[in-house]
């Protein structure tokens, strides 16, 4: 299983040209329950995104994780300025003065089974 067990908004800048830039902490958990068998995570990728606009892409190398353990990654995401329409400038400005900013985390990854003799189950 994957899960977000945190995350931190850094910097959250708008200026009146209407360009945001932002910078997030966020720390997924790669999770094997198999008490029996290692997994191996690959193609594991994610999209931060703030009200229909990729804000960022967050990736990772294949790795593995043993039987009935985690592993947890650190992915501190910078954006480049990022020009915003009037919708989304508004709803930026608004952000800002409400003190609540929302971002949505979209992603995949494929996981794999070591299964002794058998040989590796895949699932994606």
């Amino acid at each position: 299983s994957i899960s977000i067990t945190s995350a931190h908004l850094d910097r959250f800048d708008y200026d009146q040209a209407g360009v945001l830039t932002t910078q997030v902490t966020i720390v997924v958990k790669f999770q094997n329950d198999n008490a029996k068998a290692h997994a191996s995570f690959y193609d594991a990728g994610f999209i931060l995104g703030f009200h229909g606009l990729e804000i960022a892409k967050l990736v990772s190398e294949p790795f593995d994780v043993s039987k009935n353990s985690s592993i947890e990654f650190n992915y501190q995401v910078e954006s480049t300025p990022i020009p915003l329409g009037p919708q989304v400038g508004d709803i930026a400005d608004r952000s800002i003065k409400q003190n609540y900013i929302t971002f949505n985390l979209k992603g995949t990854a494929r996981t794999r089974w070591r299964i002794g003799l058998v040989g590796s189950v895949k699932f994606w």
